[in-house]
């Protein structure tokens, strides 16, 4: 097991691909971290377990930013450890810029949380959609990686968040009440951004064999009425140091990297950095100033 993860960190901190300007290549794009949306139809999936996860091992690799967006229930400092200081309600009163939200969590990650019972609601207006893209729009050029931590359910506010970013990542289990909020999230992104093949990871399961049954029972519902599936990345296997470790403040990949699911999550963050090679870099916060009705001016 300790070999495996090994391999598995030394495939995430080899260097990243040279890239090469084309002629249509957006030059800033290489200064823009690549974004990455952890989302799940379903709660209790373990997406944001995931999520952290993947903010320690990608800071390995570059620098990186993890954005909770769960704006009614957030709990990503919880599992990072860390005291959210401002409230994301400074924010959204116009008090704070979102830079002066950021909480450093380890060198190479910063967090940006939502804090203790910051909001009473889950919906923003467009306004403050608004003011986020401009806040992610200036922030982004300062970091490798943006990982956005999207709460449960496909509200407009999450549909837009994940429709704007570079890859997205589906978290499910395979108990048929999350496949089918899973299946429903993937067709309402379909309509809010046709052609995205989101990438799927299943969670707490038993086998290999397991996990990719999920994936066939996904595919067979989603190619017959959307015409095309979810890929799949990767599977965790259930472990029981995930579950002991819920009230701790440490991702299992620092606090116990040879563990199965830990050395799961590394080969995942691998497939992840692969996968954002593999895409463009358009910017979350660019792309979202232009799905919120506003288009940065041309530099």
């Amino acid at each position: 097991m300790r070999s495996l993860a090994r391999e598995a960190l030394r495939r995430l901190r080899a260097p990243p691909p040279a890239t090469f300007d084309g002629e249509a290549e957006d030059r800033y794009a290489r200064l823009r971290a690549g974004s990455i949306c952890i989302a799940g139809g379903k709660g209790g999936t373990g997406k944001s377990v995931v999520c952290a996860a993947l903010g320690s091992l990608l800071s390995q690799r570059g620098r990186t930013l993890l954005l909770d967006a769960d704006f009614g229930m957030g709990n990503a400092h919880l599992l990072q450890g860390v005291d959210p200081g401002r409230s994301f309600a400074d924010f959204l009163r116009g008090e704070i810029g979102l830079e002066g939200l950021l909480v450093p969590r380890r060198p190479g990650l910063d967090l940006i949380p939502v804090g203790h019972g910051a909001l009473d609601r889950t919906e923003l207006s467009t306004f403050e959609m608004h003011r986020i893209a401009t806040g992610l729009e200036r922030l982004e050029t300062g970091y490798e990686h943006l990982l956005v931590d999207l709460p449960a359910g496909a509200s407009d506010q999450t549909l837009a968040l994940a429709a704007a970013s570079d890859v997205v990542l589906l978290v499910t289990n395979h108990e048929n009440t999350a496949l089918m909020d899973t299946y429903a999230f993937y067709k309402l992104l379909s309509h809010r951004r046709p052609g995205v093949r989101p990438l799927l990871v299943v969670n707490r399961v038993e086998s290999a064999e397991l996990a990719r049954d999920t994936q066939r029972r996904l595919a067979s519902v989603s190619e017959r009425y959307l015409g095309h599936s979810l890929r799949m990345l990767g599977w965790i296997p259930e472990d029981p140091r995930v579950r002991c470790g819920l009230t701790m403040t440490t991702p299992i990949v620092e606090r116990e990297p040879a563990s199965p699911a830990a050395v799961a999550l590394t080969e995942l963050a691998a497939r992840v950095s692969d996968a954002l090679g593999g895409s463009g870099r358009a910017g979350l916060g660019r792309t979202l100033l232009r799905r919120v009705g506003y288009s940065p001016r041309s530099r």
